[in-house]
């Protein structure tokens, strides 16, 4: 009779945290169809996360090209390990994936929300539900991250459910040690995370220590600070720094920030009125939630426990909400991030903070109202005041598709396997391993990150060195690129429009479109696409060596025959022959730039070597902007 009844009893008690999820995804869904896909959804920062993971699985090291080399270019490992297992198993694109980590993830968050009313009758949870899912799609800035195919799916359910065990255990009096691997988990949501995360647990630390006079709290934040550790103690191993790539290509220096502590202090206050409005849908729930705790049931009262853990949800809010509003104090303002993107997760703890405000309440109907009314009144002002900068998250990756679809028929026009293509906003053409790609976000490329600010250096390493086989550059980063690159006297020396679409604009003389380099063209004479040609027939070690041995008698540049060998290494890694590929270089000039592109994806700081090699050649050479100037501007053909 037991196991007969046991499947009856189970559904029923699951019944209640399906229909939340279910409440919570037809909410979503029906404000999501009244947005246009192309305003929010797979965003190019997402599809650069899955990239690496794709990487990973596909040729077994992190980074976003086939060749290499090993780079640290995203800031979610959740994500990067979720992906990576699903696309192990089931080989799912980024367009699955982000819809069903959307779709998931606003079903988890409606479960979650009936977690915090677990005790109370079926209407009061699925009124609050209802609710809460009312309130977070009130925040522009909420509904479309949360629906951007970046990490934040992972950090507004993981945050939520750290929230809700941390609850249950002070209104319980227990601790559930396997909970410290959720808590883990949302640690690492973003490489950042543990900044909110860290707090969160000295204040429940406190709130337990007071209420239970145990260390076992103070045992269960170790766990998780220690598996926190851990995982970064591997990311040091593996990719030889603590500091992610996104760093400093995005100028993000925490010590530096905090050295600078008077600087920092006057950037943040001149961007608060942005964070006031960003954050403004939640101001009212922790100062709302601390007033009506004073009017606590009196028969209530007696649950000491239950309401140190209401105080703890209310103080964690307005834990998150301070953390949010001085995160750019550590972090900068760094376009839509900063404050914007890592603050989603103070929605859902003022959402369900509000929801049990109203609900582990005993009060009359009128203070319930009153209660709703400056709750929705925010969450109206912040959407209608919404602007460009706060509801803007991210370049489409779907963008880049035309430009990959033209390039790719254009490599096979010119029989070239694997080309290298510079381009900023790479994460769909870096997902199809169709390129080895030069990023000129930065975010790809550690030499560039690192030298983003040395315009003779990038120079200097993108012609002589790097040559990509084809360039695209379009908007903003066109006025980042138009002096070091596109009015370089050698641009218009080594590249040819790839097609009509090329253009120049006057706002900041950018130079728009896509090139080719002349030298791999089919009909070039030059000895590199003699090489490639060869080479893409038989790659062999040997080939590479006699050309070695021409260019080093003949004293002529030999980079082309590394980049030769680059395009092709996934090939000699499959016949195993690196080993004797990386001899081919040895007691050569190109030595240096040799090992760093073809060992790369085996050891992620060679960079640092290619920077040493081109710093002192630059003394001499140092162009300034003006210099460009000097020559004339591309003309449209």
């Amino acid at each position: 009779m037991t196991k007969k009844h046991s499947l009856p009893r189970l559904a029923h008690r699951l019944l209640p945290y399906a229909l939340g999820g279910i409440l919570f995804l037809v909410v979503f869904y029906c404000r999501y169809s009244f947005i246009p896909d192309h305003s929010y959804a797979v965003r190019d920062d997402g599809v650069i996360t899955m990239s690496h993971a794709k990487n990973w699985v596909d040729y077994g090291f992190i980074g976003i090209n086939p060749s290499g080399e090993r780079v640290e270019g995203y800031s979610a490992p959740l994500q990067f390990f979720v992906y990576a297992l699903l696309y192990a198993i089931s080989g799912i694109d980024y367009h699955t994936f982000a819809a069903l980590q959307t779709f998931l993830g606003t079903f988890f968050l409606g479960v979650i929300c009936v977690g915090f009313l677990a005790r109370e009758h079926l209407y009061k949870k699925l009124l609050g539900a209802a609710f809460s899912a009312i309130m977070l799609i009130g925040s522009m800035q909420f509904l479309l991250w949360h629906g951007s195919g970046m990490e934040n799916p992972f950090t507004n359910v993981f945050f939520a459910l750290t929230l809700l065990l941390l609850f249950k255990s002070l209104e319980g009096g227990r601790i559930v040690w396997w909970h410290s691997a959720i808590v883990f988990c949302a640690s690492i949501s973003r490489i950042e995370s543990i900044y909110y995360i860290f707090p969160l647990l000295v204040l429940y630390n406190l709130f337990s220590l007071h209420r239970y006079r145990s260390l076992r709290s103070c045992l269960f934040t170790l766990l998780v600070i220690a598996m926190w550790v851990l995982f970064n103690w591997w990311r040091y191993m593996y990719f030889g720094s603590f500091t992610p790539n996104t760093a400093p290509a995005k100028d993000i220096d925490v010590w530096w920030r905090i050295v600078n502590w008077r600087q920092s202090w006057m950037e943040m206050k001149q961007n608060y009125n942005n964070i006031l409005i960003q954050n403004s849908v939640f101001v009212p729930v922790s100062l709302s939630f601390f007033l009506l705790l004073k009017q606590w049931n009196k028969k209530d009262r007696t649950n000491k426990q239950k309401q140190s853990a209401l105080y703890f949800v209310s103080a964690a809010t307005a834990l998150m909400a301070f953390m949010a509003c001085i995160s750019t104090f550590f972090f900068g303002i760094d376009g839509i991030l900063g404050s914007l993107r890592m603050s989603t997760q103070l929605a859902v703890f003022a959402a369900f903070a509000s929801i049990m405000m109203l609900f582990y309440q005993q009060l009359m109907q009128p203070v319930l109202i009153l209660a709703f009314a400056p709750l929705l009144l925010s969450a109206w002002i912040a959407d209608t005041h919404s602007t460009f900068r706060t509801t803007w998250v991210g370049y489409p990756a779907d963008n880049t598709d035309p430009n990959y679809k033209k390039m790719i028929e254009r490599a096979q026009q010119e029989n070239l396997i694997r080309p290298t293509f510079a381009t900023a906003d790479i994460g769909s053409m870096s997902w199809r391993k169709g390129f080895n790609i030069l990023d000129l976000a930065y975010l790809g490329s550690p030499f560039l990150a690192h030298t983003k600010h040395k315009d003779s250096i990038n120079s200097t390493y993108f012609f002589d060195y790097m040559a990509p086989d084809f360039i695209e550059n379009h908007g903003w980063w066109s006025c980042m690129h138009v002096n070091s690159l596109m009015r370089h006297p050698l641009f218009e020396k080594y590249y040819v429009q790839a097609d009509s679409t090329s253009y120049m604009s006057y706002n900041c003389m950018q130079i728009m479109g896509i090139w080719v380099r002349r030298d791999i063209l089919k009909d070039s004479t030059s000895r590199e696409r003699a090489l490639i040609t060869d080479l893409q027939k038989n790659p062999t070690p040997g080939r590479l060596a006699r050309e070695m041995q021409l260019c080093t008698a003949e004293k002529t540049p030999c980079e082309y025959v590394v980049r030769a060998a680059y395009r092709l290494l996934p090939e000699f890694r499959e016949r195993k022959m690196t080993t004797e590929l990386e001899k081919v270089f040895v007691n050569t000039p190109v030595e240096i730039f040799a090992g760093y592109l073809l060992e790369g994806y085996k050891d992620p700081l060679l960079y640092h070597d290619m920077i040493e090699l081109l710093q002192p050649k630059m003394t001499n050479t140092l162009r300034t902007p003006e210099d460009f100037l000097k020559y004339r501007p591309l003309k449209k053909e």
